[in-house]
């Protein structure tokens, strides 16, 4: 009768009224129904029925729980009938190398560990997730066949594969489940991105078997199961992790499609395919080996220099193309113009509350009206980008486009303000307090854009008596100051596929991690608490909405414009996609003759 495992018996418990609706909509979430089946359900139940999420409302909270591989949407990268046609597959040429220009170099390629969005689109190819994601947001198994939320909604037990091994030979199991999740929660992996997805509440992961896992949380978790299908929560060899110990970061061993090859530090990194490679998610079109033989990351931060590169064929994508060669890049017939939104929050400013002068709120809400993004964005970014104005970009779940009235550019408002929490105009032109400079240290990073932005604003505030000390820290240096607050503005980005990125980057549960504006509310921690630990996706973006709202109302962050992944490619690469994040797979990517 349904074409979905387990549906029959579900649909029956309802007509015999054994169910409520909350019962009804979380087994319904459980097995990854489409919103119209939900629907459905619901109206079996009787009473009036709540408009259900839409699939990929559903599937960016992480509540759904297939135990069988769901329906696909029609633009989901897997499901392309021309994917599996002889012809398509005929026309695919493999071996061949590509060559990436890659406009940032990593810190190191341990997923688990130290690891930013520069390590993100090298170690998506060598490391396996436990789950995939497609670009609609819906959940696949990947090494995991299978997952159930335990009743207690605080444990989730997953069902592995049995046929995968790491790169060095080390089988994939149960005990290497139960060490990455493990090693991500030990201190002493120093870990960032991974140890924020997974969370101030996991507790631990028992070994019910070889090929099974129970993953526990202190409280019900929603984010859980969408983290783990980023490439920060890919699976690592524990017989190389123990080999290398410290030094593992330059020698990553996962199970993917790729196989780590060389690094030779500012210059290049090089992966080659994994000839025993047989285990791909059904979001990827083939199975087996990549089509590849080999990939080479050639570092290049200069942005001409690495257009260059395109531009002479010496390369065959890039990414970061120059906001200004966007519109060229576009119109060019032999390239493709590859513009992927980014979902998570946007790109901003941190305000560090911790010291003055953004101890005060009129002082943070005067940083809000007094930055011109609509500038910024036209004289830096050629209005590549859309200004931005709430903690979550439009691809979020929970997104609410109400915020962004919440501020406008107004420089008459933020001097009254900032007259108002009592700093007064100098007759340097520099405002005072207390015989103290309105003086600002900002924290960036060595990459050009962040050099430029700050300038923009730098003169952008001089004129309300503002000024702006500019400091450029390379490497990890940076964020290990800017954990400690030894900024009063910097600058990053926020990119992730649940709204939970607001709790990441401003919960009090992150200072010390990613919470850089050291921002500790009891108010927006219980808003974050309460999204975390709830499974309906109707009152998880209610939660969130009014996250937003609230955190925009204390300001400890000033949004500049909403983020999307600009990449280029010669047309002769064909089969790559994005992932939800904006970052490129190429286990499907060849190159036309």
């Amino acid at each position: 009768m349904w074409d979905h495992p387990g549906l029959d018996d579900l649909f029956g418990e309802v007509l015999e009224g054994g169910l409520s609706r909350r019962d009804v909509l979380q087994r319904a979430l459980g097995m990854g129904l489409a919103a119209p089946v939900i629907a459905g359900l619901l109206a079996a139940c009787g009473g009036s029925s709540p408009a259900p999420a839409t699939s990929a409302a559903v599937v960016t909270t992480p509540t759904v729980i297939p135990t069988a591989q769901p329906a696909r949407a029609a633009s989901s990268p897997a499901a392309s009938p021309a994917a599996t046609s002889t012809q398509a597959a005929a026309a695919i040429k493999t071996g061949g190398q590509l060559t990436y220009g890659d406009g940032s170099e990593p810190t190191g390629l341990d997923p688990n560990g130290l690891s930013g969005v520069n390590a993100h689109t090298i170690d998506m190819q060598m490391f396996d997730m436990l789950l995939a994601m497609d670009d609609q947001y819906q959940l696949y198994p990947s090494l995991a066949t299978s997952w159930k939320l335990q009743p207690d909604g605080m444990s989730y037990t997953l069902t592995l594969r049995k046929d995968v091994k790491f790169h060095d030979g080390t089988p994939f199991n149960a005990d290497a489940v139960k060490f990455t999740l493990d090693r991500i929660k030990d201190p002493a992996t120093k870990s960032s991105s991974a140890i924020a997805i997974l969370g101030a509440f996991y507790t631990g992961t028992d070994v019910v078997d070889d090929s099974t896992v129970t993953v526990h949380f202190s409280k019900p978790f929603a984010p859980f199961l969408g983290g783990l299908s980023t490439a920060f929560m890919g699976m690592v060899s524990p017989t190389a992790v123990k080999k290398y110990g410290d030094n593992f970061p330059l020698n990553p061993v996962g199970s993917g499609p790729f196989m780590f090859k060389e690094w030779v530090q500012k210059q290049t990194c090089t992966i080659v395919k994994n000839p025993d490679y047989n285990w791909a998610p059904t979001t990827f079109k083939h199975q087996g080996a990549a089509y590849l033989d080999q990939i080479t990351f050639r570092f290049v931060p200069e942005d001409s220099a690495r257009q260059a590169l395109l531009d002479t064929g010496e390369a065959q994508f890039i990414d970061f193309v120059p906001w200004q060669n966007v519109a060229r890049v576009k119109s060019d017939a032999n390239y493709q113009m590859l513009i992927a939104p980014r979902p998570g929050g946007p790109f901003l400013m941190d305000l560090n509350v911790a010291k003055p002068p953004f101890d005060q709120l009129e002082v943070r809400q005067a940083m809000n009206y007094a930055i011109n993004k609509a500038d910024i964005l036209k004289t830096l970014y050629f209005n590549v980008f859309q200004p931005a104005g709430t903690p979550l970009s439009p691809a979020t779940f929970g997104y609410d486009a109400s915020v962004e009235t919440v501020y406008s550019y107004d420089q008459a408002k933020a001097q009254q303000l900032l007259d108002q929490a009592g700093w007064t105009m100098g007759s340097n032109g520099v405002r005072v307090k207390n015989g103290q400079p309105f003086n600002l240290k900002c924290l960036i990073s060595t990459l050009p854009e962040y050099s430029s932005i700050s300038q923009i604003i730098q003169a952008q505030l001089k004129p309300l008596g503002i000024t702006i000390d500019i400091q450029a820290i390379a490497g990890t240096a940076l964020t290990a100051a800017e954990r400690r607050g030894d900024q009063n503005i910097d600058f990053k980005i926020a990119v992730y596929q649940d709204p939970d990125i607001m709790g990441i980057y401003f919960g009090s549960r992150s200072i010390g991690g990613f919470n850089f504006a050291q921002f500790k509310d009891p108010q927006m921690d219980a808003l974050f608490d309460q999204g975390d630990a709830t499974l309906d996706p109707n009152q998880r973006k209610q939660i969130y909405a009014q996250a937003s709202r609230t955190l925009m109302e204390k300001a400890p962050l000033v949004p500049i414009y909403y983020l999307s992944n600009l990449s280029a490619a010669t047309n002769k690469l064909q089969g790559m996609f994005h992932d939800t994040g904006g970052y490129f797979w190429f286990y499907d990517a060849w190159l036309k003759g």
